[in-house]
């Protein structure tokens, strides 16, 4: 009996860890050629490093670099045979698919701080992939590579994934793909490789000369899983149809949450640059949805600089555009992706200042013990008067008010730093100086 009853306690202990492995998720192993899914697994980070910040080695972590030819629809990238998604009725030339032959002076891809787009957008690091000038036949061909590919990350069923990328000519148009790439599309928790189990879905498919700026895209998580990867692929257009081409791509911020957006205007904003006149820095206004920072950039910095907290400093007259965007991250348990940027620009005038006087009358005398009373200048230009006090001992000013301190002289100093009044640009005021 002791025996029997030691057998069915054994075998009641085997289906109770059975049943708590299945269920925290533990998947058991499966004897292939394919990775499988573990609780550890599924429950990994969203996708990690999308400014390219973490460099080992030259090469960002948490991606891979695919330094050849990219054959679409042939190549396997992130572990699917990639699938060629690329709308050629819109190139020039007739071609119908990419082509692998000729010769090109590299496929590269680095880290670099600076270039057309101006600053990164986040960070100091861009990833650039470079498709080396060379030729290829026949004319008007279209030719990719090299890429880069993400880690696998988790995604949520209607998440937002955003980024910022530039491109430019370089033997010849630029030709980029990019998409979003499920390795589980069946959601068994498995990377089988098969073309049931991947799923791509476009981001960016653009071939053009020159973009202005970065540009911004956007794509929706379709689906709740564990295995997704990002995929960019550089390419080029030869557009003269002479068999030379060529092209740079790069790219940065890549982020992932909730959607969110930034407020910003600059509308009704006024300054002058002006020896002895300019408007002093200010704090611009943006705000964002999620409540996180906005950060700024300039792209006229010879007339205006701004922190990337946002206080803009005018240097020079014209007009001064500013772009305002969110990065993204975390805050009050919620993960945003970055905002769309926005840019307002506004007109620095080159006005010379009208002068200005203070008419101030001074106080009466007073007893020690009398009350706080306000003072009442006045200045020509209709601007606001301060005040302080050269004898704090004796009297303190708070805004307009003064308060008597101990007997002696009261020595009071009203002064207008100039600024615009109806469209007039006024100049500071002369002091004036005032006791009793």
């Amino acid at each position: 009996m002791e025996q029997k009853q030691s057998g069915w306690h054994r075998l009641w202990r085997f289906v109770m860890v059975v049943s708590m492995m299945w269920s925290t998720g533990f998947v058991l192993p499966v004897t292939s050629n394919t990775a499988t899914a573990t609780a550890a697994a599924r429950a990994s980070n969203f996708l990690q490093n999308g400014s390219f910040e973490n460099v080992t080695g030259g090469v960002p972590d948490n991606w891979s670099v695919v330094g050849t030819v990219i054959d679409l629809g042939v190549t396997t990238l992130g572990g699917c045979v990639s699938v060629d998604t690329t709308d050629y009725s819109t190139y020039a030339g007739g071609q119908t698919g990419d082509i692998t032959n000729g010769t090109h002076a590299s496929f590269t891809v680095s880290l670099v701080s600076s270039g057309g787009f101006g600053v990164p957008t986040n960070g100091s690091n861009v990833v650039f992939l470079n498709l080396g000038g060379g030729n290829a036949s026949p004319g008007y061909h279209i030719k990719h590579g090299p890429a880069i590919v993400s880690d696998p990350f988790r995604g949520i069923a209607g998440q937002l994934i955003t980024l910022n990328w530039y491109s430019a000519a370089g033997g010849d148009d630029f030709a980029v793909l990019g998409y979003l790439l499920d390795t589980d599309a069946n959601g068994n928790g498995v990377v089988e490789g098969t073309a049931e189990d991947c799923a791509q879905t476009e981001v960016l498919d653009r071939h053009g000369t020159s973009v202005s700026g970065w540009q911004y895209a956007s794509v929706t998580v379709p689906d709740t899983h564990d295995f997704y990867r990002f995929v960019f692929v550089n390419g080029t257009h030869d557009l003269s149809g002479g068999m030379a081409s060529g092209a740079s791509f790069w790219i940065d911020n890549i982020s992932q949450g909730t959607a969110q957006t930034v407020t910003f205007s600059l509308s009704g904003v006024t300054a002058n640059y002006y020896a002895g006149n300019s408007t002093a820095p200010f704090q611009l206004p943006g705000t964002s949805s999620s409540g996180m920072a906005v950060s700024y950039t300039s792209s006229t910095t010879s007339r205006c600089t701004v922190t990337s907290s946002g206080v803009l400093t005018v240097v020079g007259s014209g007009t001064c555009t500013i772009t305002a965007m969110q990065s993204g991250g975390e805050t009050g348990g919620v993960l945003y992706a970055a905002s769309p940027s926005v840019t307002q620009s506004f007109t620095i005038t080159n006005i010379a200042a009208t002068a200005q006087t203070i008419s101030f009358v001074a106080p009466a005398d007073r007893m020690a013990t009398d009350a706080d009373f306000d003072l009442s200048a006045t200045a020509s230009s209709g601007l606001a008067v301060t005040y302080t006090s050269s004898t704090p001992s004796v009297c303190t000013v708070s805004g307009v008010t003064v308060n008597l301190v101990t007997t002696g002289t009261c020595t009071i100093v009203a002064a207008q730093a100039g600024g615009t009044n109806s469209g007039t640009n006024y100049a500071t005021a002369p002091t004036v100086t005032r006791s009793f």
